[in-house]
Parts: structure tokens; sequence; C-alpha cells
């Protein structure tokens, strides 16, 4: 993954259902990319980290992360690398 963006759309493969995340945070671990998105709603908290695949740009293909193992590691990553931001500011 060249450069982060700041907005993506999934869409769903079964039903073409499109779901538009902010891009939080991005982070390599072991040897992949990942990204921490929430939803682009006003009513959305949530969050989820997704893990590049590959393509570039509108092709780019992400999975959502689902390994509990890999989830608490990223998110150990991502809190670290917030709370950075957090204290530069």
């Amino acid at each position: 993954m060249k450069e982060r963006p700041d907005v993506i759309i999934l869409t769903e493969e079964e039903t073409g259902e499109e779901l538009k995340v902010k891009v939080v945070e991005q982070t390599t671990f072991g040897g992949s990319d990942y990204l921490l998105v929430t939803e682009d709603s006003l009513e959305g908290d949530e969050a989820y980290i997704l893990k590049y695949i590959g393509g570039d740009g509108d092709d780019a293909i992400y999975e959502f992360v689902d390994d509990d193992d890999l989830l608490e590691s990223l998110g150990e990553i991502f809190e670290a690398i917030l709370a950075e931001s957090d204290d530069e500011e």
C-alpha cells in the first residue's frame, strides 16, 4: 500500500451493499499492511481493522481482520500510535 487513503468504500461481494469508512491510522505488522477505520456516519462509533490484500486506488482490496489474537496485537499497536499522536498535539 503506497499511501494511506482518507476514506474507503467497502463493497460486500454477495449483496453489493456499500460501507463508507474513514481511515484513522495505518501500520505494518508481520509484513502486512493494516488500517484502523471507523464508520463514516454520525451514529457510527464502531472501529474495524482491515488488512490490505492488494491493488491500488479504487481497486484496492481489503479484508476485515477477525482473528482474535491478531486483533488484540494490532489493537495494542494502534492504541500506542494514537497515544503518540495525542502526545504530539
